[in-house]
């Protein structure tokens, strides 16, 4: 059997398996629930790792129910591939999307409090120094190497299409009022696909995941000095401080792994 563990709100843990990991996730400062979720899991050959986050939408019911759903069948059919190869998990992506998709809706359609629910969500699957992520909305991926911090992910959002069409500058986006309006979510519409992205990891790598709670209140010099002179625990902690300080206008969630490197 795959192991899994579900993360909730103001809960640390690290696991060592083949992959080293820290997570927490945080309310906020001005919200009244945490509709962030987040699910790790170790298959039992303890070589394929994956984690995910996401991030509800449509208030308090509806958003926690939203990304309730998406990591609970992502984490019902992960467990249904535990002995299978890598591969595996790749070519069931696009179906797992789907079915999350199709069930948000579906739930939404039926039960008027849950209409307008969607949610984000952004995950990698880790085998040795492959990681394959798959990405929906503006939760975010980054590496830290060689003190180099890179987004992987791209965020599926009006901002950023303004920020493509060099009709906004990065610093623009970051502050600008329509910069949480999303393009692409779970749940928006019936035809969805996610970004599958193949990345090498490189020895030493670290890697973060994280919602927009942490990104629209902290920037990525500081992301970056945190990761780089912190523990993975103490660097979690200092991530949901540092946004939390900084307004903590959303729910925090914060996810930091590796391929395998002593902590």
């Amino acid at each position: 059997m795959l192991r899994a563990a579900n993360l909730n709100p103001g809960f640390i843990r690290r696991f060592r398996t083949e992959v080293n990991i820290a997570y927490r996730t945080d309310v906020g400062k001005t919200r009244m629930a945490n509709e962030d979720a987040v699910l790790t899991l170790v298959n039992s050959d303890n070589n394929i790792f994956v984690c995910a986050v996401a991030d509800g939408m449509g208030g308090h019911k509806g958003g926690g129910t939203a990304s309730a759903t998406a990591l609970n069948i992502l984490r019902r059919r992960l467990i249904g591939l535990d002995g299978k190869q890598v591969g595996d998990y790749i070519r069931s992506l696009e179906e797992i999307v789907h079915d999350i998709n199709d069930e948000i809706l579906q739930r939404a359609k039926y039960d008027r409090s849950l209409q307008g629910m969607g949610s984000t969500i952004t995950a990698c699957i880790i085998h040795k120094d492959q990681m394959i992520v798959f990405h929906i909305g503006d939760s975010r991926l980054y590496v830290l190497h060689n003190h180099e911090l890179r987004q992987v992910t791209k965020d599926h959002s009006l901002v950023q299409r303004l920020v493509d069409e060099g009709r906004l500058t990065q610093d623009e986006a970051a502050t600008h009022p329509n910069r949480n309006i999303l393009l692409k979510a779970l749940g928006s519409t019936e035809h969805l696909t996610a970004d599958i992205l193949e990345v090498l990891l490189p020895p030493g790598a670290k890697i973060l995941l994280c919602s927009d709670g942490l990104t629209t209140m902290v920037d990525d010099k500081q992301i970056k000095e945190i990761l780089e002179n912190n523990t993975y625990e103490a660097a979690t902690d200092k991530l949901i401080t540092a946004a939390n300080n900084a307004g903590g206008l959303d729910n925090i969630t914060v996810i930091i792994c590796d391929a395998g490197e002593t902590m």
